[in-house]
């Protein structure tokens, strides 16, 4: 997706928070199971996603949620 696709998604969802107090993105999974840069990786992960999503997540609109043995399909594949 492109910068301004994800400035949409990013702008829809903040107005969506605004009408709806109980509102939150929320992404789940094997946060161990992502490798990625040189930051441990659940601050990588977090870092991909505020960067996409930075009004979302300074409104707080984010929530992470750890969930063991969940399938990893890029290791199934044998990409990790």
């Amino acid at each position: 997706m492109s910068v301004d696709g994800w400035r949409a998604v990013d702008a829809l969802l903040s107005n969506l928070g605004e009408r709806n107090p109980k509102f939150r993105v929320v992404f789940k999974g094997d946060l161990d199971s992502f490798r990625c840069g040189t930051r441990g990786e659940h601050d990588t992960i977090r870092w991909l996603i505020e960067s996409h999503l930075p009004l979302v997540s300074s409104k707080g609109l984010v929530k992470f949620e750890q969930v063991r043995h969940v399938e990893n399909r890029f290791r199934k594949s044998c990409i990790l």
